[in-house]
């Protein structure tokens, strides 16, 4: 008897994509799967076009239940999920022809690890690769990242298969609007054996030149409750003694540096990136240390730009906004005058 995949797919307004992730499902070499399709209060046409594409196939099974975020959609799965194999598939995004066979042919032929993280085709909204994310093949685990901040796996769950008796111990924040991957991630591979393939089985789209992205309210918060977190299930586990430098490290990306580039970039205006880099400077801002800025170089490859974005916060909370957008105007000037 073939084993039966389940995959979860949230729905959002994505009437642009959803019948492209859909018949990607339907051309499936492998076909003993179940399409657990959630819709989370989605205002558009986007569940009313899945159902068409799919017809009476009884393999998609659609729910219904008010917006309340990916990660309550995603658990509404889970509570729904027969499969043995249990999958996160993005309603943006789509499958290769041959993910699912590819999927259940390495579990069966390795029963030593509970997670399969596989390959990424980047493509552009037309389905153009643009570029292919891969690891090289092994069984690895996350002792010495277990936070993952070396990258030893990404954060997310779409590009990974897990083994339902395991993952279904596990349910997504409903509190974390925008980091829910990041907060669960680790906890879900921690102490397992994971293998890896070079396989790319996922097309992940990318929205280029999108001018749509805005910092959510509940950015700074979220970043908080998901370093918080983080250093629980640290305590929890006896990790944090050992880990202390490891976590200051983790907390100045997920605090400072990756907030700080996001509110830079992507802020309506000055004030709105005053507002929220007001939260963002009543974190411990003595983290902020060049010891901890190298490590966080080491680690990430980061270059001199980061250390110029944090000590600048560091001195006055408006100063990397300032120096940005300074650096952009000089740019533009120097541009025209050429």
């Amino acid at each position: 008897m073939t084993p039966l995949v389940s995959i979860i797919i949230p729905v959002y307004k994505v009437e642009k994509y959803i019948e492209k992730c859909m018949q990607s499902l339907l051309d499936q070499t492998y076909d003993n799967f179940e399409a657990l399709v959630v819709d989370d209060g989605s205002p558009d046409s986007s569940i009313a076009l899945a159902k068409e594409l799919v017809g009476n196939d009884s393999r998609f099974i659609f729910f219904e239940k008010e917006n309340g975020g990916q990660g309550s959609a995603r658990n509404l799965g889970l509570d729904h999920a027969r499969g043995e194999y249990i999958a996160f598939l993005d309603s943006d995004d789509s499958y290769t022809p041959y993910a699912l066979e590819t999927i259940v042919t390495e579990f069966k032929e390795n029963s030593s690890f509970s997670i399969l993280c596989f390959g990424v085709n980047k493509v552009d909204e037309r389905g153009r690769l643009i570029q292919k994310s891969y690891s090289a093949g092994s069984i690895t685990n996350t002792d010495s990242d277990v936070l993952l901040l070396k990258r030893t796996l990404t954060n997310y769950f779409w590009d990974k298969v897990f083994l339902s008796k395991h993952i279904k111990k596990f349910r997504f924040s409903i509190d974390i609007k925008t980091y829910e991957d990041v907060d669960l991630i680790y906890q879900v591979v921690f102490g397992q054996n994971i293998k890896v393939i070079s396989s790319c089985l996922y097309n992940y789209t990318q929205r280029l030149g999108s001018t749509t992205y805005s910092v959510p309210i509940s950015f700074i918060e979220d970043k908080k409750r998901v370093v918080k977190n983080s250093k629980d299930f640290l305590q929890k586990n006896d990790l944090l003694d050992n880990h202390r430098a490891y976590f200051n490290t983790y907390y100045l990306l997920e605090i400072f540096n990756k907030p700080l580039s996001t509110l830079i970039f992507f802020s309506r205006d000055f004030k709105h990136y005053q507002t929220n880099a007001k939260k963002l400077r009543q974190s411990d801002i003595s983290i902020i240390t060049i010891r901890n800025i190298r490590r966080l170089k080491k680690t990430r490859g980061l270059n001199i730009k980061t250390a110029i974005l944090l000590y600048s916060f560091k001195l006055n909370s408006n100063l990397p906004y300032i120096i940005a957008k300074s650096k952009k105007i000089i740019k533009l000037k120097i541009k025209r005058l050429n």
